[in-house]
């Protein structure tokens, strides 16, 4: 199969899913590349499920335009096992408020042990980083 006919393969299969975040986290959805912690799915998808899907990210305080985003890669653990490296990126917020806000969201249903995932995501058709 040549290259222009796979390309048109994956893009005839792609499709786009709308999320809706309550804000734009620590102005992320600028980032080429960002991550994002919330619960973990029922049954996390496949590799060849991630390339097949398009996100559309949109705020539900329209703090930023709706973004096109791929999901890379999920890393699924419990969140007492989440650090400060991984909850500023995701929400600007320490380890202990994200914990407040997961808490206050989520309610009765979350606790240290509540399997969360950390979602890697990569702009759709974002620009190379220039040559350093």
């Amino acid at each position: 199969m040549t290259l222009e006919a796979t390309e048109t393969e994956i893009k005839n299969n792609t499709n786009i899913k709308v999320l809706y975040w309550e804000t734009n986290f620590n102005n992320k959805l600028g980032c080429i590349g960002m991550i994002h912690i919330d619960l973990a799915p029922q049954k996390p998808p496949t590799l060849e499920q991630m390339d097949q899907v398009i996100f559309e990210i949109r705020t539900k305080d329209a703090s930023a335009e709706p973004v096109l985003y791929k999901l890379t890669g999920l890393l699924l653990l419990p969140f007492e096992q989440i650090c400060w490296q991984q909850s500023y990126p995701s929400h600007g917020m320490s380890t202990m408020e994200l914990a407040d806000f997961f808490f206050t969201r989520y309610s009765t249903n979350f606790k240290w042990s509540t399997i969360v995932a950390v979602y890697y995501y990569l702009k759709y058709n974002a620009a190379p980083p220039a040559d350093l």
